[in-house]
């Protein structure tokens, strides 16, 4: 049967991208609408939008329907499935009709995935991406940036978000760029280093290290705050508890600096020269201002000074000589700092073990927040310490063959870390051959319109048809016999 076009109704259809309507147009005024649209008892569509539209741009008064009567539940499932198989949706109207699907037949995220034949995470991912802020979704709806993008601006709050965002689209990010742009901007703050307790951060959206499955983050966002306005607001919540605490203690000076006639730290060297430790945990306790003053930043770093006072009834003379022999003391080991630091570098030579334990020492470092789990694993290291003279005397004692096993696995997260000529280098140098070492597959593939795939067709010797859509030119070249007659041979674009 036929309808009048105005007197279908449209509900609740999860496309806002109508774009590339002119094929779908032209075919209308030649053919007519060869596929009826799906509507209920009133009039209400359930699929066919698209050719809704195309039919009133070709001047059409009436268009073929079929009157099915479905259920809420179904009606849902079948404009969701009907959008999602005739065009793909952009993540963006893929994420809402799922939100849309789950609000109205209550089902669970599980279900839909099943429903739809793909992974849980892929469901989760786009309802992520429709719970974004309006400036992102659009950027993703108009090809600015990538699902990729989207998903790791997710774990901001929105207001950083949109900075990002706009520092993607200037410096045309990729989403590994962004990544470690993202790293080391000032959106990211390592949680290891917050002054607060972090226990609460655990499970928070905004942590680096939670869901990095769900996300895609990979190693270089573990362990860090990707909420600036959360973080910064439980700094000052700290500091400001903190000075009122220690209102009668605060010492207000450079950082480099100490109060005159104090000592700096309990652990320091000084401290365990001049100071007891039950000198030290008595004037914790009595907390008076002649004996302990405190200075806290504005990151919420606390030091500690101690005020030295002498125990010992001792002559006048005597007690200035202990004290010109204590500060030899530190002018000596100030100097054998310095000296042993220019003859222990002189030592280094080619091939020696202690050259590869300390280099390797000294990544592990750069590198602690970006190594995994399967690192501890594999070496039975837990990086959660503080780097001391223990943990480097342990690598001294280690087998060489086991320092170089360590030495790849940093040069695995290492890689992530370069930029893209240095990367190319590298993996050059590491002994990558196009030729042998490509293979063709949907993420390259993925990158093509349907015209480029036809010239690569050509290029690479694969018969595509023009008329194929997408999806099927994508499946020609995935074909078994294909797939080893473009063996060896490396697409113009890649070299």
């Amino acid at each position: 049967m036929e309808l009048e076009i105005d007197k279908i109704k449209v509900v609740g259809n999860p496309r806002v991208d109508f774009s590339g309507l002119d094929e779908l147009v032209a075919s209308v005024k030649e053919q007519g609408v060869l596929v009826p649209l799906i509507v209920n008892k009133k009039n209400e569509l359930i699929a066919g939008e698209r050719r809704l539209r195309a039919s009133k741009k070709a001047g059409l008064s009436k268009v073929p329907v079929r009157v099915v009567e479905l259920h809420k539940e179904a009606v849902a499932e079948a404009k969701l499935i009907e959008n999602i198989q005739r065009k793909g949706l952009n993540a963006v109207e893929e994420g809402i009709a799922f939100k849309k699907y789950l609000s109205k037949t209550k089902h669970t995220e599980e279900h839909l995935a099943k429903k739809l034949g793909k992974p849980i995470n892929y469901v989760k991912r786009r309802l992520l991406v429709a719970g974004l802020s309006e400036k992102i979704k659009n950027a993703v709806i108009q090809n600015k940036i990538q699902v990729g993008h989207a998903l790791l601006l997710a774990k901001m709050n929105d207001t950083e978000a949109n900075k990002f965002l706009k520092d993607i689209v200037a410096e045309k990010h990729s989403v590994e760029r962004a990544k470690s742009a993202l790293q080391y901007s000032k959106f990211s703050m390592e949680l290891s280093e917050a002054c607060f307790e972090t226990k609460v951060c655990k499970n928070c959206q905004y942590n680096g290290s939670v869901q990095s499955g769900l996300f895609d983050t990979g190693r270089t966002l573990k362990g860090k705050c990707l909420n600036q306005k959360c973080f910064l607001g439980k700094v000052r919540e700290f500091v400001n508890a903190q000075r009122k605490e220690n209102k009668d203690l605060l010492w207000e000076g450079e950082y480099y600096e100490s109060p005159k006639g104090f000592i700096e730290g309990a652990d320091s060297w000084r401290a365990k020269q001049d100071l007891t430790p039950a000198y030290i945990k008595k004037v914790r306790t009595d907390r008076k201002p002649e004996s302990y003053l405190v200075s806290i930043d504005d990151r919420g770093k606390v030091r500690e000074f101690f005020k030295p006072v002498s125990t010992k009834k001792v002559a006048p003379q005597e007690g200035i000589n202990v004290t010109r022999e204590q500060r030899l003391k530190s002018k000596v080991r100030d100097y054998k700092y310095e000296e042993m630091k220019k003859i222990g570098s002189s030592f280094a030579k080619y091939g020696m073990k202690q050259v590869k334990v300390l280099c390797l020492y000294q990544l592990l470092k750069n590198y602690q927040s970006s190594i995994d789990k399967s690192f501890n694993d594999i070496f039975g290291y837990s990086f959660s310490f503080s780097y001391s003279d223990k943990f480097l005397k342990t690598f001294y004692g280690e087998d060489e063959k086991k320092l170089d096993l360590m030495y790849v696995e940093v040069c695995k997260v290492a890689m992530y870390d370069l930029d893209y000529d240095e990367v190319e280098k590298s993996s050059k140098a590491f002994g990558l051959d196009w030729k042998k070492h490509f293979l063709m597959n949907t993420d390259f593939l993925d990158l093509h319109t349907k015209d480029q795939l036809v010239d690569l067709g050509k290029e690479l010797g694969v018969a595509v048809e023009p008329s194929l859509k997408l999806k099927g030119m994508k499946a020609c070249f995935m074909e078994k016999n294909n797939l080893e007659k473009v063996k060896g041979k490396v697409p113009k674009v890649l070299s």
